[in-house]
């Protein structure tokens, strides 16, 4: 019920302020830090960015932007993480539905020109692509195994999962068996056994995916913060890496993105509302 009454909230003040500003565009996106991170690359003036409020994420976001059509409100757009959709090959359900350009949005901004900015700024003194690959290459058999707990309803909670156990501080070099071990630790009701979870890997891997499209921004944010340590000047949180990524990423970084491109063609249908800067 509190879902239903915050999402009703936020249609409401939607609803009132086009009384007042008819040609408005309403953007929906997932919560609050993605209001911050996108905020700062749409013409305020002409467009609004709304989020469905308590608790927030991808499926009240698109449940709100229903409710919204249901109305037949122009000016209209969502815009919600990927997530594996695009590695499973899913249609969006509305053509106004835009997506990150990576898995979310944090994985967008590690492949961003962003990416090379915040390890400068912490004094990497490396390769940043070749950091990018390693730390996106840790990632990957967890990404692996949230989607497919997913797919097969396992319920898997990755929480409390510990990189450390299983990623090396040194080469980032990521133990897939230990990896699994560590989440089955973390959810000793499971489902599904370790070879399940081995098993998972192996099958996401075995259709060649594109790292991006596989791999959680907040597991990339959490090797990160483990490898700070080692790699960059001093540790970092995890909340401070994803905080610090947005803070680094840019318009011009954000105009290279496959979301802005598709901001653009948003425009185009649905003139005259207005999106971008």
């Amino acid at each position: 019920m509190r879902d239903l009454i915050g999402r009703s909230s936020v249609r409401n003040t939607i609803f009132m302020m086009r009384q007042v500003e008819r040609q408005k565009t309403v953007r929906i996106v997932e919560g609050d830090s993605d209001s911050r991170a996108f905020g700062k690359f749409v013409r305020t003036s002409h467009c609004r960015i709304f989020s469905p409020g308590y608790p927030g994420g991808k499926e009240y976001a698109l449940a709100l932007f229903d409710d919204l059509k249901q109305k037949k409100l122009p000016g209209l757009a969502a815009l919600v993480d990927a997530d594996c959709d695009r590695f499973w090959g899913r249609s969006r359900r509305h053509i106004d539905i835009c997506w990150t350009s990576a898995a979310d949005k944090e994985v967008m901004i590690v492949q961003s020109p962003a990416f090379a900015i915040f390890v400068t700024a912490h004094h990497f003194n490396g390769d940043a692509d070749a950091f990018r690959l390693q730390v996106l290459r840790a990632a990957f058999p967890l990404g692996c195994l949230r989607i497919m707990s997913r797919r097969d309803r396992w319920g898997l909670d990755f929480k409390s999962v510990e990189c450390g156990r299983f990623v090396d501080a040194i080469s980032l070099a990521c133990d897939e068996r230990a990896c699994c071990n560590e989440v089955l630790a973390q959810n000793l009701n499971a489902p599904a056994s370790e070879s399940d979870l081995v098993d998972a890997i192996d099958t996401v891997r075995g259709r060649r995916p594109d790292l991006q499209d596989v791999v959680c921004g907040h597991d990339v944010a959490a090797i990160l913060s483990f490898a700070s340590g080692s790699k960059l000047a001093g540790p970092l949180t995890t909340n401070q890496v994803e905080q610090q990524l947005a803070e680094c990423f840019e318009l011009s970084h954000f105009i290279q993105t496959s979301t802005f491109d598709e901001w653009v063609q948003w425009e185009r249908r649905n003139a005259p509302f207005v999106i971008n800067i």
